[in-house]
């Protein structure tokens, strides 16, 4: 379960790390007012992912780890070079945060629905052990 857990590791070390790095100083929200925003945004774009399955299943997990790891590098460049606009750039944060949180609770969903459809009874309550043991474990190093 590396992609789940890389994905994890990923979007904790931006949540955790970087999100209080990134603000912007003289627009209408405070930077506490910015740093909440943030939460419900990535939190609305996990409920819409781990909403999804019945309309959507994924089965390249892989490819939101790579997705993540990119959103990792673009807010560690913000962070340290405040690259976009003071006034507009928040908006693109934003999107990017919500991307963030749908990447994280499709990739969450997605896991656990292939370890249901593709373990054997004798090894699904192992393999989904696994599974939470993997992103849990990545949460803790992020």
């Amino acid at each position: 379960m590396i992609p789940l857990g890389l994905v994890y590791f990923f979007e904790y070390l931006i949540n955790q790390g970087l999100y209080e790095l990134v603000y912007f100083p003289y627009i209408f929200l405070s930077h506490s007012q910015q740093y909440r925003w943030y939460q419900l945004t990535y939190q609305t774009g996990v409920l819409i992912s781990r909403s999804s399955l019945a309309f959507i299943v994924i089965r390249k997990i892989y490819l939101m780890s790579v997705f993540q790891g990119i959103n990792v590098i673009m807010f560690t460049l913000q962070a340290v070079f405040w690259l976009l606009p003071n006034t507009s750039g928040i908006y693109l944060v934003f999107l990017i945060i919500f991307w963030e949180g749908l990447l994280g609770g499709a990739a969450y969903v997605n896991t656990f629905h292939r370890v249901s459809e593709e373990s054997s009874d004798r090894e699904r309550e192992f393999s989904l052990g696994i599974s939470s043991l993997a992103d849990s474990s990545a949460i803790g190093i992020a």
